[in-house]
């Protein structure tokens, strides 16, 4: 009698498993969520994790960075610098040819082994960032570009609604995120940007748009390179303004400052004539990228004139 008992037991275990997995099935199938999960293995939020992705925050190794640009510079001599922006694709050697500064826009249809670009849309490994033509990157880092700016392309990801984390975007049409998204601006504040002599982590403090020519606004561009020490808090003094968020970022005329710029068409009729641009200063000796960077809604920021 006990037998029986017990296999009538063992069966009505085995149909209300049957019938868990079966309900369990059919929510995964629905994308609904079982009401009862009280008794499901919960994770640990609050867990440290590690992200497969190099690009992911707090994952960027300078090493991996050198390696890369070992190999990039193995095939363009030019290729002087790494930047890898945390959240993003955006993971590209950065050229710095000062050989050809009669032409600025010599490298923006060009690929990594120097050659134009039979298409649109090339493949991502092939595509470069590159420096203003006048920056200048050396090894002792007192003597670089007190602005050192970096243009890359963006073809698609100009006009708003803007989207976010599009694998086939390519160059700079991930920057644009930071605009889209204010959580994901302050989730990653840092961008990481090197050479082989000098490993360098920037601070963002500016998202902005802007016009293309500064020149009749502010009387200098935006992307001066070796800008002296007066031209240097004019342009500190723009960037705060014309910010979309105001960072909890202090920034001295002394810092150094990188400039990524990049197309837009956010502003209708405005055309080629407008750009976007996040701006970053280097870290100080005393500070670190784990630092935390606090990031807040402009109200009244300074917009290009249409």
């Amino acid at each position: 009698m006990r037998l029986n008992q017990r296999l009538k037991k063992l069966v009505l275990l085995a149909i209300a498993a049957v019938t868990l997995l079966t309900v369990a099935a059919s929510c995964k199938k629905s994308g609904e969520t079982p009401a009862d999960t009280d008794s499901l293995p919960q994770i640990d939020s609050s867990a440290d994790t590690v992200s497969d992705d190099p690009r992911a925050p707090g994952s960027i190794s300078y090493d991996d960075m050198m390696k890369k640009l070992g190999d990039a510079s193995k095939i363009n001599s030019y290729a002087k610098a790494w930047l890898t922006i945390p959240g993003t694709n955006i993971d590209y050697p950065v050229i710095n040819d000062n050989d050809h500064k009669e032409n600025n826009n010599y490298w923006l249809n060009r690929l990594l082994d120097g050659t134009e670009s039979p298409n649109v849309y090339p493949n991502y490994d092939e595509t470069v960032v590159y420096t203003h033509e006048e920056a200048i990157l050396d090894a002792d880092i007192n003597k670089m570009s007190r602005n050192i700016t970096l243009f890359g392309h963006n073809w698609d990801n100009i006009n708003e609604p803007l989207r976010m984390n599009d694998p086939k975007d390519i160059m700079f049409a991930q920057l644009p995120m930071y605009a889209a998204d204010i959580d994901f601006a302050q989730e990653n504040p840092y961008v990481y940007f090197s050479t082989s002599d000098n490993e360098m982590v920037w601070k963002i403090f500016c998202v902005m748009y802007c016009e293309t020519d500064w020149t009749q606004t502010v009387g200098i561009k935006y992307y001066l390179p070796n800008p002296n020490d007066s031209q240097m808090s004019i342009l500190i003094s723009e960037f705060r303004q014309r910010s979309m968020y105001e960072y909890n970022v202090d920034v001295k005329p002394s810092d150094k400052i990188l400039t990524l710029s990049t197309c837009t068409r956010v502003y209708p009729g405005m055309g080629d004539s407008q750009r976007y641009v996040v701006v970053a200063r280097l870290l100080r000796p005393d500070e670190s990228d784990k630092d935390p960077v606090k990031v807040f809604q402009a109200i009244n920021y300074k917009e290009p004139v249409v």
